[in-house]
């Protein structure tokens, strides 16, 4: 190979992987970029996690008041009865 033959090749190549490094460039960009999706999903899903907890202790609460409530009426109705 000459020379001339080898620096052609060289540029070519060159060029070549000049591509190549710009989509794994681009690559990188898109993965940062899903990360950071995943990350706010990821911070959503346990503030959703909490508030449903929140919510079921909420609703243990109610269903132990409506037990004594009823309860009451019932100790109400035979009073009254």
């Amino acid at each position: 190979m000459s020379n001339a033959e080898y620096a052609s090749l060289i540029d070519f190549l060159s060029g070549k992987f000049e591509r190549i490094d710009a989509r794994f460039d681009a690559i990188d960009r898109r993965l940062d970029s899903h990360g950071q999706r995943l990350t706010r999903l990821e911070v959503s899903f346990e503030e959703f996690r909490h508030d449903m907890k929140a919510v079921t202790e909420l609703a243990r609460q109610n269903g132990e008041l409506a037990r004594q409530n009823a309860g009451r009426l019932d100790r109400i109705e035979r009073l009254i009865a």
